[in-house]
């Protein structure tokens, strides 16, 4: 979800406009409204049509990947901003609307799907032929180099059997090696289709997860062309961080015809956005900093053991400020990055002997490494300690 409760009252208080008032304006509970103003709910879609109405603005101005209409056609639900982008350069390439691809989309949806689920059974006789092959040759080849290879293939085999077509996650402690076979399926077919579009930042092939279009190139010709071959605007785009069909709407009010001429404009309006987003990264980030800068006076002076302490544990377990786990996308780096309040660390593994498991592709560490458990009732502390501090500051 993205609903952002702090936008949302920033849109009231901008208004002049009370929780009691905008109720009355849209017929919705009062209290509903102060329960998503808090942030402690999330309005449905309905709910958020009504109070943008209410307050002269689009759903997306707190609710940024809300789904506004196109050609008249409104999507009853949230979908990113990249599967806007997508849609928008679907409609340039190929001609087609929005209701037309909703139109195939559980069509192309079922033909991924049902693809998926033969990835096991494919690859069991892709490699029994080779087998066979080798065995002719008196060669002897071994298909797994680890059991949990062995132990991921057995949890595919499952996940096509249940018509789980986004695989299945190991249970906990398990290290089971097994896929999403949705995107393995599209990975498949996109390596089939050549250049023309690509998942190079598509992150997201963990298996159980429902992937999205973060990261998604639907034409890559196309978004070469608009981004004049500038990575940081293609990034955006397939990110969605910049509104492509923003930058078509601009250049076609300009009355400039043809996709060149559309070009010059809409990269000219993606450098701008750009610009805009980074911008709002930086205030983010330095207003962020001075909240941690703030709270850390308090309490050093509150806690001063606990807070040498962790700074200890920190440089003695943990990978240096900055460093993310490979599974974080670009966007999610660059929005952990813009928020040093909260503190991100993660424990190095290499420093830690003890076995580990996967969770969630989060390392979990049992309590058996005395440090670890320490550092991580640390963290719990200040954690407290900053929801104290966030709630006395407001």
């Amino acid at each position: 979800m993205a609903f952002k409760a702090e936008l949302f009252r920033e849109k009231m208080k901008a208004c002049g406009i009370s929780q009691k008032q905008l109720a009355e304006r849209t017929s919705c509970d009062v209290r509903s409204i102060s329960r998503w103003a808090n942030g402690r709910q999330v309005p449905k879609s309905a709910s958020i049509l009504k109070l943008a109405e209410a307050l002269g603005c689009s759903p997306r101005d707190f609710d940024p990947d809300f789904a506004d209409s196109m050609e008249g056609v409104i999507v009853s639900g949230r979908v990113t901003a990249a599967s806007h982008n997508a849609y928008a350069a679907m409609k340039l390439v190929f001609g087609v609307s929005q209701t037309q691809i909703l139109e195939l989309a559980p069509i192309l949806f079922a033909t991924v799907a049902a693809r998926a689920l033969q990835i096991p059974g494919d690859d069991d006789a892709f490699f029994a032929a080779h087998e066979r092959e080798a065995k002719n040759r008196d060669i002897r080849i071994n298909r797994f180099g680890h059991q949990d290879e062995s132990d991921g293939l057995d949890l595919d085999r499952k996940a096509a059997s249940d018509h789980k077509c986004f695989g299945l996650e190991p249970e906990h402690g398990s290290m089971a090696i097994s896929r999403n076979l949705f995107c393995e399926a599209l990975r498949r077919m996109v390596g089939q289709a050549g250049h023309r579009i690509s998942i190079d930042m598509w992150q997201q092939d963990w298996p159980g997860h429902v992937p999205d279009a973060d990261g998604f190139n639907p034409h890559v010709a196309l978004l070469d062309l608009v981004a004049e071959g500038d990575p940081e605007i293609i990034r955006r785009l397939v990110r969605g961080e910049v509104r492509l069909s923003t930058s078509i709407d601009k250049a076609e009010i300009a009355n400039k015809s043809t996709l060149g001429q559309l070009a010059e404009l809409i990269r000219k309006d993606l450098t701008e956005q750009a610009a805009l987003h980074r911008a709002m990264l930086e205030d983010r980030r330095r207003a962020s900093q001075a909240r941690l800068d703030q709270w850390r006076q308090g309490y050093e002076l509150d806690h001063p053991e606990w807070a040498q302490e962790y700074e200890e544990l920190t440089a003695a377990l943990c990978h240096p400020a900055g460093w993310y786990p490979a599974h974080y996308s670009d966007k999610k780096i660059e929005e952990a990055g813009a928020n040093p309040f909260a503190e991100a660390r993660f424990i190095d593994r290499a420093r830690y002997p003890g076995p580990f498991a996967l969770f969630d592709h989060e390392p979990v560490y049992p309590c058996t490494n005395g440090d670890v458990e320490r550092f991580k009732e640390l963290q719990a502390h200040r954690a407290a300690s900053k929801s104290a501090f966030e709630g006395g500051s407001q």
